[in-house]
């Protein structure tokens, strides 16, 4: 404890040259703390060494030397930094003086830094006069700060300040220092588990199959794929799983988050197989945080567009057993299209087509969370029976027959009461059959008496063949079991070879007869060069002997860019001599731009020398603007100046409105001065309207100044019905003096 006349512990004397030294001691014993067992035993010894005195300036001038006099007064110990600067020093030799007058000799403590004590070299001597005069009995010992190190120099000083061993203080000392380090090596592991928790919990993991089921709404991989089988694939699909958040079932467990359409290079691309043409290129999945069901589904093309929303809930404590599909109506406003109308066999979304009102799924599974049977309905009724709707194609769901890994083996059209029947495209049932990397080898469309029957492509059987990676190398068509047909392409088979990447490299057609044969666009074999983000840089078009040919289109060769993003910008066209041509187009090249959304907001039309040119004489190119859902609000056309000019539809300008259902429900023609004029059609305005089922019910025409007029058709409205199977029951034409 500090004497009852000291205010100090400890006053530290020392040369201006060596402040850094003394600020450094100054620190160490303000904040050193004796051990708590060593105070327990030496009652008098305090836990903290505080205050202790230094100046922080030089030392100058009458009154601070009676001030620091003061202070040495009140100070138990001096402790006297020696080094040559301090033995040279005034000051310092003064208050070691001051401190041995006092017969204070056993307070002082020497604490060398630098030199050496009693040296016969003046500049190595490190005591400041007044230590040096001292005689032998007197001299008193130095600490060395360079033979014995400065912690434990430090622990010297505070021993000799306080009179205890220096090895009980060391060891006290040193176990405090391991218990401290040993204390930072658990916060520091601490944390570092910490770090690599989150950068666990927050990392993606990854996994690539073959195929995939739907179990309980969630995605089922099936056949996974090493890294060398995807790296060869021209597709497959890449699982994403997260972890599962803090509490929720199963925290911390992996679980999929998303499903991407991807080809070798990992880029999101459009699914082509007809039978998987439900699915979407991304697919990404929201779940329950009480159950850890699937709760939402969301689709996006394979530009990362937001194309339509499913909710998914249970019924009858059957998980995953509704699908509510989110309409546009209901996220108006946002960056979605919404899928109000549906063709589930051919078809996702397509806004060209006529729309079936569907707005609900209801899923029945079987013990694996397999779905057994679809059906469609209009509304959210609970009495699904007042709800059952049907699809374009005039079914109301599917039902479906399926192999050990929850594959379709059979899919069948059903009615209300869940019978088959034959759909509008005259089959009832389509039947399938899968290799061992689950792609379909054989498909088949069925009557209702399980006879084939041709679909829409003019087939009715198709096989497939596949490589060593899964890839489909051949495709045959027939028209029943071993009779071979032409398909809609004019052509029973094609053959595919791929490059080092699992890109087609080259797509061959052949005829019954297995002899190369040329397709609808006269073409026996396309060939393709693709970057390794499996663009087409280049296509060149072969006849059946292999020649360069030129096509129904003027050119035998197209070489293509692409942006950022994967949209192609630029085509330009060659003949068989690669030389440029002009193609059927009228143009020798066209370049185009997308907005951020992937719309495409310009399109100009190039000669071959490089100039901008006139397809069929009218326009040189045109710029669009869209709404927030993507559908085109206006079209402008213009010259080889970059004028607006009349096109070959008889209009320069041409707007198009939309209901809350995406309909495209009126549109209007301007000239070249934005005055409303009349197309070629024969009127300036059409407007539509449309039943609750997304069918256009009317249509009428007016002329530049709002009035009705005829089409060149001859009427100024047309009105639809149709009957509860969608039907249309009857057509009725009214000309412009009908109208009122």
């Amino acid at each position: 404890m500090i004497g009852q006349k000291f205010k100090y512990f400890a006053f530290i004397s020392y040369s201006g040259k060596n402040e850094k030294w003394a600020k450094w001691l100054h620190s160490k014993l303000e904040n050193y703390r004796i051990p708590s067992a060593l105070c327990k035993e030496n009652p008098d010894i305090p836990k903290k060494i505080r205050p202790v005195f230094w100046y922080k300036k030089d030392l100058s001038g009458t009154k601070l030397k009676e001030s620091l006099e003061k202070e040495l007064e009140v100070s138990q110990y001096l402790i006297v930094i020696c080094s040559p600067d301090s033995a040279k020093s005034d000051w310092v030799n003064d208050e070691v003086k001051s401190f041995i007058t006092k017969g204070r000799n056993k307070y002082i403590i020497p604490f060398i830094i630098d030199g050496i004590p009693h040296s016969t070299d003046e500049n190595k001597e490190c005591f400041p006069k007044s230590l040096r005069d001292l005689s032998r009995e007197e001299e008193i010992r130095g600490i060395n700060v360079h033979t014995e190190g400065k912690q434990h120099a430090l622990v010297d000083i505070i021993a000799t300040m306080f009179g205890v061993s220096f090895d009980t203080l060391w060891q006290r000392h040193k176990r405090r220092k391991r218990n401290i380090r040993n204390i930072w090596i658990g916060v520091c592991s601490f944390i570092i588990v910490c770090i690599l928790g989150i950068w666990d919990y927050n990392r993606p993991r990854y996994e690539y199959f073959a195929n995939y089921v739907d179990v309980y709404g969630k995605p089922t991989g099936i056949v996974k794929l090493t890294e060398s089988q995807r790296e060869k694939r021209n597709n497959c699909y890449m699982f994403e799983y997260r972890r599962v958040p803090i509490g929720e079932p199963d925290f911390y467990s992996w679980r999929v988050v998303k499903v991407i359409a991807v080809n070798s290079a990992l880029l999101p691309h459009e699914i082509i197989n007809t039978e998987y043409n439900t699915r979407y290129p991304i697919q990404e999945y929201k779940y329950y945080e009480k159950t850890g069901n699937v709760s939402q589904i969301l689709f996006y093309n394979e530009k990362g567009k937001l194309i339509v929303k499913h909710n998914l809930t249970s019924r009858g404590n059957k998980t995953a057993a509704v699908a509510d599909i989110i309409s546009a109506d209901e996220e108006k406003g946002s960056d979605f299209i919404g899928a109000d109308q549906l063709s589930l066999l051919y078809a996702r979304m397509d806004q060209s087509k006529s729309k079936a009102k569907i707005v609900r799924f209801v899923y029945e599974r079987d013990s694996c969370g397999h779905i057994i049977k679809q059906t469609f309905h209009s509304n959210n009724d609970i009495d699904l029976s007042l709800s059952s709707t049907m699809d374009e194609n005039g079914i109301y769901g599917m039902s479906f027959l399926l192999d050990s890994l929850g594959l379709p083996v059979e899919i069948n059209c059903i009615d209300k009461k869940g019978n088959t029947i034959e759909s509008r495209k005259g089959f009832s049932k389509i039947i399938y059959k899968y290799d061992n990397w689950a792609n379909t080898i054989y498909t088949e469309y069925a009557n209702i008496n399980n006879e084939p029957v041709s679909n829409e492509l003019n087939w009715a059987i198709c096989t497939n063949i596949s490589d060593t990676y899964g890839n489909i190398i051949e495709e045959n068509y027939f028209q029943n079991k071993g009779v071979r047909c032409n398909s809609n392409r004019g052509i029973s088979s094609i053959r595919y070879e791929y490059d080092s990447n699992g890109y087609i490299s080259n797509e061959r057609f052949y005829d019954s007869n297995g002899k190369p044969v040329l397709n609808y666009r006269g073409i026996a074999r396309y060939g393709y060069k693709n970057n390794r983000k499996g663009y087409v840089l280049e296509a060149t078009f072969f006849d059946v002997d292999d020649n360069i040919k030129q096509t129904i289109y003027g050119f035998a060769r197209a070489e293509n860019k692409y942006d950022d993003n994967g949209n192609c910008i630029e085509v330009s066209y060659f003949d068989e001599k690669g030389n440029p041509c002009i193609s059927i187009e009228g143009c020798a090249k066209w370049t185009r731009k997308f907005d951020k959304d992937g719309n495409l907001i310009e399109h100009w039309f190039w000669g071959i020398d490089s100039k901008l040119c006139l397809l069929d004489g009218y326009i040189a190119g045109w710029t669009a603007d869209y709404n927030e859902d993507g559908s085109c609000i206006e079209k402008r056309t213009y010259n080889t100046d970059r004028e607006l000019t009349i096109s070959d539809m008889g209009y320069a300008i041409v707007k198009y409105s939309y209901d809350d259902f995406g309909n495209q429900n009126g549109g209007t023609y301007y000239n070249k001065n934005s005055e409303p004029c009349k197309s070629k059609e024969g009127f300036a305005r059409w407007v539509a309207s449309y039943n609750i089922n997304g069918q256009k019910v009317k249509e009428s025409y007016y002329d530049e100044h709002g009035k009705p007029c005829n089409n060149v058709h001859g009427y100024a409205s047309i009105e639809i019905t149709y009957n509860d199977n969608g039907d249309v029951v009857s057509i009725t034409k009214y000309d412009e003096t009908e109208i009122h």
